[in-house]
């Protein structure tokens, strides 16, 4: 096992139970707006939520866009309440923030891997509610740093988003640092492709990608990586 000084930590789905966060600020926003909610609705808003963020990735679409016009593709055919969708969107994401939830052991990882590594969260979330919801978690005190697409400029996977990480991070050397994150097309793909050694959190037990060279290390969570690093 390489000794590495920096780890790079994606935010959602790898310290964050997004999937919590987004279902409770979504039904919060739908209530409050009149409109029911189920888990088909949930569904829909997935699929169309998963697409945008899938377009932002590969660059066809801005993050200023991305967080209405999903909303407004969510409420066509949904239904007829007139509802103004930017503001739904706008409710949505304010009860988003407020929701610092973590993913079960993501705490105790920090603090077992605080003081070995310098620690560092790389997200491609909204900045407002990514500080939010950091500062709700209780895990600010444990970090050294966090890099935030919206403030960037540029999304991860791009190289440009690595370089202004890099630059951040006195005397850092892509040989000792390592991309902790769970999704293949940005965490990992953008790790990879800078240089970057990577470890997939594979929550849901998803076999290994055809192109699987990109990830150096797999973990089924956040909670086994102190471990596997040997602290």
């Amino acid at each position: 096992m390489k000794k590495y000084r920096w780890l790079l930590l994606d935010a959602d789905e790898t310290l964050f139970d997004f999937g919590r966060c987004e279902r409770d600020a979504l039904s919060g926003a739908l209530e409050a707006a009149g409109i029911g909610f189920d888990d088909r609705v949930l569904e829909r808003y997935h699929v169309i939520n998963d697409a945008m963020w899938k377009k932002l990735e590969l660059g066809l679409i801005k993050k200023e866009d991305l967080k209405y016009r999903r909303f407004d593709e969510f409420l066509d055919g949904l239904c007829d309440s007139g509802t103004d969708a930017h503001a739904l969107a706008d409710d949505y994401m304010d009860r988003l923030s407020s929701f610092g939830w973590l993913l079960p052991g993501a705490m105790e990882a920090l603090e077992r891997l605080s003081g070995h590594f310098g620690l560092y969260i790389i997200t491609n979330g909204v900045e407002f509610i990514q500080r939010r919801r950091i500062g709700e978690s209780g895990i600010l005190p444990l970090l050294d740093g966090v890099f935030i697409s919206d403030v960037i400029g540029v999304e991860k996977p791009g190289a440009g988003f690595f370089d202004a990480v890099a630059a951040g991070i006195p005397g850092f050397d892509r040989d000792l640092a390592l991309v902790v994150g769970d999704s293949l097309s940005s965490d990992i793909k953008g790790g990879a492709a800078y240089g970057i050694d990577t470890c997939w959190v594979n929550r849901k037990g998803a076999p290994l990608p055809e192109n699987c060279g990109m990830i150096t290390y797999s973990v089924p969570g956040i909670g086994a990586l102190p471990e596997l690093l040997g602290c």
